[in-house]
Parts: C-alpha cells; sequence; structure tokens
C-alpha cells in the first residue's frame, strides 16, 4: 500500500529483501499504548514534538496481539493455497520463534499505517482532557471547530477512513443547524 516499500523497514536492520514478494502486515488496530502530540516551543512555526510511544502500554496488550498477527501470518502463508507461492521467510524470518525474539524484531522494524487520530479528543464537560466539546467546538477558543480523526476518544477497530468522513458530515450538519437557529459562537467553556 502507499509510496513506500515496505521492506524499507526491514532492510534498515539488515533484514534480506527481495524483487519479488509479498507480505503480510499484522497490525494493533485498537492499540493500549498512548502516545502524545505537544508544542515544542511557543512558535506556531515550529513542528509538533510527536512521541506515538508504540508497545508502551503497562498490561504488553499491544505486543501480545502483534507477536500473535506475526505467527498468524505464518499460519496462513502455511496453507495450502498461498504455500505455492511463498518463498523463504525474509523477516522476521524462521529463527524467531519465541516471544521475546518477535517482540524484539516488531520493536526495531515497527511503523504506523498513516492514520494518526486520537489526539485531542472529544468529550463532556466532566473530561478534563477533552479538547473539544460534543458539537466539536474546541473549549476555550471562539469559532473554531476540529472535524478530523483527531477528535475520536479511541480508535475504532477498522480503518478510521470511514468514520472521519462521518465526523466531517456530521460537523456540516451542525454548523448548518448553528446557522439557521443563529446560534452564538461562543467559545465553549476551557475545562479546568
Amino acid at each position: 500500500y502507499g509510496s513506500v516499500p515496505f521492506d524499507m523497514n526491514t532492510a534498515r536492520w539488515g533484514y534480506p529483501t527481495t524483487e519479488n514478494g509479498f507480505c503480510l502486515t499484522p497490525n494493533v488496530c485498537r492499540g493500549r499504548s498512548r502516545g502524545t502530540v505537544r508544542l515544542r516551543s511557543s512558535d506556531y512555526r515550529d513542528r509538533a514534538r510527536v512521541d506515538p510511544r508504540y508497545f508502551t502500554d503497562p498490561e504488553g496488550h499491544d505486543e501480545r496481539v502483534m507477536a500473535y498477527g506475526m505467527r498468524l501470518a505464518r499460519k496462513i502463508v502455511s496453507q495450502p493455497a498461498m504455500a505455492e507461492w511463498a518463498g523463504a521467510e525474509l523477516a522476521p524470518g524462521p529463527e524467531a520463534q519465541t516471544d521475546d525474539e518477535l517482540i524484539d524484531y516488531m520493536h526495531k522494524t515497527h511503523n504506523t499505517v498513516y492514520h494518526p487520530a486520537c489526539s485531542c479528543h472529544m468529550g463532556p464537560d466532566s473530561d478534563p482532557l477533552a479538547v473539544v466539546d460534543p458539537r466539536l467546538r474546541v473549549r476555550g477558543v471562539r469559532s473554531l471547530r476540529i472535524a478530523d480523526g483527531s477528535i475520536l476518544p479511541f480508535l475504532p477497530a477498522i480503518n478510521p477512513c470511514i468514520t472521519t468522513m462521518m465526523v466531517g458530515e456530521k460537523c456540516s450538519d451542525m454548523l448548518k443547524e448553528d446557522a439557521q437557529r443563529g446560534a452564538e459562537h461562543a467559545a465553549p467553556a476551557a475545562v479546568s
């Protein structure tokens, strides 16, 4: 998928590659690790400081899901319909069998699948960490709404594309409602 070959994540660690091959890429769709997006400085032109904090959930859930996914990928490729297409496993390689070996591989080669979300989630007034209110208005800022994947309080168990499109559609409905009512564009109260 995309324009970046999958093996860019593995080749830099010395794993072999091939001209013709395929990969199965397990993902943690509902990860429990939580990253951060923070301001780097008071200058709005500075890029944000993004720390995804992959595989940091205290229970080890995300690592277990990935290890299971890698074993499941091997099982799928071993089935008769796939086995005739498969050559040697290149990464993590047949020698990586234990949980520790698979976890070492995933820590070295993991990457995002480019669906950043949940960085300024929506929530009720009782949630002190909610950046936007249920009408997608940024707390403490007048006439500003957010209508993208960042407002999700948690990732859906599927690709967030359709959910994000729904957020945009719902926001357009709310903007129309407010315009028809002549609603005041006052900022929702900041939660302290």
